[in-house]
């Protein structure tokens, strides 16, 4: 499967969505009632968009998965740490993993291109032998 970019509109309500839950958590933060809710909030935040970046085709098993897991998780962290979590974290861990995405995409679309075109090549020379061994086998048998 080939997956596909995270589109600039896209990416515009993810980090929307991002920023609202940030926004909730520092006022929650603010008050007393922050320490219980905001690590419930960041919970169901991130699992939020754990579906919803699989749902756009994100994988955190492949090639480059590491460091999606690895962003994740220090966002997560720094969410569930008192004060600390007053830090957008979830928004730039948002961020983050769209730009992940989106550059491994590009790679592995520069991979497969790069791959049709080394075929496309060899099938040219694979072609252009076969015409000239073909050749050369009509000229000797006129010579004949």
């Amino acid at each position: 499967m080939n997956p596909k970019r995270i589109g600039m509109g896209m990416g515009i309500c993810l980090v929307a969505v991002a920023v609202l839950v940030d926004a909730v958590q520092l006022f929650l933060t603010l008050t007393v009632v922050g320490v219980v809710a905001s690590p419930v909030l960041t919970f169901f935040a991130w699992t939020t968009f754990l579906i919803w970046f699989a749902l756009l085709g994100v994988n955190y098993f492949d090639r480059g998965g590491a460091s999606r897991v690895a962003t994740m998780f220090a966002s997560v962290v720094t969410e569930l740490l008192p004060v600390v979590n007053a830090i957008p974290a979830l928004t730039l861990g948002v961020i983050a993993l769209i730009v992940q995405h989106n550059l491994q995409v590009e790679k592995q679309k520069r991979e497969r291109d790069a791959a049709r075109a080394a075929a496309a090549s060899r099938t040219l020379t694979e072609s252009r032998s076969s015409q000239l061994r073909s050749a050369n086998n009509s000229q000797r048998e006129e010579e004949r």
